[in-house]
């Protein structure tokens, strides 16, 4: 999300960090309270470090786990 001036803002969710096939997904509730959850994956040689990074930066706390909640 974006700020009034650009900048990005977090969105004050906990989000999971999971393995998936042959990468790792983000998933978070969406922040606007409706019932689906926002999911972006990642894939390749560095997709964990990136899904950590991503929901570091996009989301206010991440937890990763070793499986799909």
């Amino acid at each position: 999300m974006l700020g009034p001036t650009g900048e990005v803002k977090r969105i004050a969710a906990l989000a999971f960090v999971y393995p998936r096939d042959k990468g790792w997904i983000v998933r978070a509730p969406d922040s606007k309270g409706g019932p689906e959850h926002f999911i972006t994956g990642f894939i390749g040689p560095d997709s964990f470090r990136r899904a950590v990074e991503y929901g570091s930066e996009k989301y206010s706390g991440v937890l990763v786990l070793q499986h799909e909640p």
